[in-house]
């Protein structure tokens, strides 16, 4: 069974941690990674905020599809019920596991821009730590997301 969306009293104080607590620690990792690089600090800065955003933006649209594939599957006779990810008005809809793909798409993209500049550490390990900051970022959202503990993005 699926969980069910939590109140807006949690699921936005949630939202705004995970959303800007990304750019502060984008931001922190750049300053640690390349230091005095301006370059670094605005991909820090957007880079897990965006694949948030644009986790978000998937989120929807694979709910979308797959209640397209279930109206069509429905058509067909192929099933008759509604699956437990699909009833309810509360339920959280399928497709939050678009958080991790989007936000090791973004990672990975943000660690190579960095990785030119960074003086720390040598390309390679910046981009390493840049790909597991966007595993573990991904993770949390997904967690959080199929939880029920963000909010459903409405179209």
């Amino acid at each position: 069974m699926t969980p069910t969306q939590r109140p807006a009293s949690v699921t936005i104080p949630i939202t705004a941690a995970l959303f800007f607590g990304g750019g502060i620690g984008g931001v922190v990792l750049a300053n640690y990674l390349a230091p005095d690089s301006v370059i670094a600090n605005f991909v820090g800065l957007l880079a897990l905020p965006f694949a948030f955003l644009t986790g978000m933006q998937f989120w929807l649209g694979f709910a979308l599809l797959s209640a397209l594939v279930y109206g069509i599957r429905r058509l067909v006779g192929q099933i008759n019920e509604l699956p437990s990810s699909m009833a309810g008005n509360r339920c959280v809809p399928p497709g939050s596991y678009s958080f991790l793909l989007t936000s090791l798409v973004v990672s990975v993209g943000a660690g190579v821009i960095v990785a030119f500049v960074a003086t720390r550490l040598g390309f390679f390990a910046t981009l390493l730590i840049y790909l597991l900051v966007g595993l573990f970022y991904g993770l949390t959202c997904w967690l959080l997301a199929r939880s029920g503990f963000l909010p459903f993005p409405e179209g």
